[in-house]
């Protein structure tokens, strides 16, 4: 738990007014109104706004008590798999497990931010744990129950959940583990959960299937984020060829996982043989590597956008088959090897999260900042002020920011170019919101060098690098301004 935590504040990266800008709406609903019923899909996330919810109830709201409920999931489901694996496999196993997941960036990255991926791993991780567990007892009716209400949670939490569910029913069809008659227990858990939600919405709204309404009418809204023009990325930071080889590039070519999922190919292979493993051990592995390809399968197939955080539960496989892999198949061969690949994962974890973007609101931060080092008001661009709002509104100034197109004469304009490419999205004018010679700069605040640009620059590799490349490995954000419009 030590290095879970360290890593945790190494990655951190807090309020991102993305996705958790809308389970907030749906903790502050909950908070004000009770019961409460979203009418935006993510505000639905009865799991995530809820407990958010409780924590302002009891906290206050804050930044840190928002993702509280985040890092009590995250740690739980570290708990979970040191607790599950140490008796599935062995300890050394568990440790080496808990020690790839902790660091495997994008999993302690993501615990930081009120998104679903910490929530959903931790109730998907536990139904998996759950029904593993119950194929190995005489007594299963518990274990199985159980196993469903957790996937039942999941569902609630993002209907990606519906992949660990084909899992079940391909299961199901090959009659693995436990006699089929069985898995109706946990398909009973499951509807609970379900079930409950849908009388709930037919209380308040009079449609059982409101989530679901909902749900479906988002998804004719969904932009592509295709690419950028100039940039080798696309919007959401993939390299894209084509929809065959872009899954594939999501885990190979995103630092968000590191060297994991090259590592994960032999062991996932040695961990389908497993020689030497008991029959028990191996159906351990087999069952996991089923979960990651169906998955990965039905994330890569059924979304419209490969965001790299839609793989957070193949990451959690692939950290748990390399340690497999290391203690029962390298170390046998050699233990200095093993050692040796371990740090070197491990240290390749570290370094993709030090160059990672960690504050990526920072210009929405340096606006409060000097917002509250003035008495004046301040003019921005609304993409800026919309981020920052949830930080103006806890620093008690957010009357204090406007934003008009082109600002009044003679005020201070905050200048963010970091949402530039968001200006244009939202079919803003750019020339309204970019000073020219004859505004006067009054105050500027530039992000800090990281090391890797440093270091690049002293090869004399930066030239050799794509500049948004570079960028990223150097100064992830462009300065910001204050400037006294003319």
């Amino acid at each position: 738990m030590l290095v879970a935590t360290l890593t945790l504040a190494f990655a951190w990266v807090g309020w991102l007014a993305s996705d958790d800008k809308n389970h907030l709406v749906g903790a502050y609903g909950w908070l004000e109104h009770f019961p409460y019923v979203a009418t935006v899909n993510p505000a639905l996330r009865h799991t995530i706004a809820i407990p958010v919810g409780m924590s302002f109830r009891l906290l206050g709201v804050s930044e840190f008590s928002l993702i509280i409920p985040n890092l009590i999931q995250y740690f739980g489901m570290i708990w979970l798999t040191w607790s599950f694996l140490r008796r599935s496999l062995n300890e050394q196993v568990a440790l080496l497990a808990c020690l790839l997941i902790t660091t495997a960036p994008l999993i302690p990255i993501f615990a930081s931010v009120v998104f679903t991926e910490t929530t959903e791993l931790f109730y998907l991780a536990l139904s998996f744990w759950l029904f593993h567990g119950a194929t190995l007892r005489e007594r299963k009716a518990t274990l199985l129950f159980a196993a469903g209400l957790c996937a039942g949670f999941g569902w609630l939490t993002r209907e990606t959940t519906a992949a660990l569910l084909l899992l079940y029913g391909i299961l199901f069809l090959i009659g693995y583990g436990i006699p089929r008659r069985y898995y109706w227990i946990m398909a009973a858990g499951f509807l609970v959960v379900v079930g409950a939600e849908a009388l709930f919405m037919a209380a308040l709204t009079g449609n059982p299937l409101h989530r679901y309404e909902i749900l479906i009418s988002k998804q004719g809204s969904i932009p592509y984020k295709g690419a950028v023009e100039g940039d080798v990325f696309n919007r959401i930071g993939n390299l894209s060829v084509n929809p065959v080889l872009d899954p594939l590039l999501v885990l190979f070519a995103n630092h968000e996982f590191a060297l994991l999922f090259y590592a994960a190919l032999p062991a996932a292979i040695w961990c389908w043989r497993a020689p030497g493993l008991s029959i028990q051990q191996r159906n351990t592995l087999r069952l996991l590597i089923a979960w990651a390809i169906v998955w990965f399968l039905f994330v890569s197939a059924v979304l419209i956008n490969l965001h790299q955080r839609y793989y957070t539960v193949c990451a959690y496989v692939a950290a748990i088959l390399i340690a497999a892999w290391l203690v029962h198949g390298v170390a046998r061969i050699s233990k200095h090897l093993s050692i040796l690949v371990f740090i070197a994962l491990l240290s390749a974890n570290y370094l993709a999260i030090y160059i990672d973007n960690r504050n990526p609101l920072f210009g929405e931060r340096s606006l409060v900042e000097f917002v509250q080092s003035t008495g004046e008001v301040v003019y921005t661009d609304p993409v800026t002020r919309r981020r920052a709002l949830f930080f103006l509104s806890n620093a008690g100034v957010e009357n204090r920011v406007l934003t008009t197109s082109p600002p009044p004469t003679g005020v201070l304009f905050f200048h963010n170019p970091n949402r530039a490419n968001e200006w244009t999205r939202s079919n803003q004018e750019r020339a309204n919101y970019t000073p020219d010679g004859s505004w006067d700069l009054v105050w500027e605040n530039a992000q800090g060098r990281k090391m890797s640009g440093i270091f690049l620059e002293w090869l004399g590799l930066k030239d050799t690098l794509p500049p948004s490349i570079y960028r990223r490995l150097n100064q992830p954000n462009k300065p910001v301004a204050v400037y006294r419009a003319p």
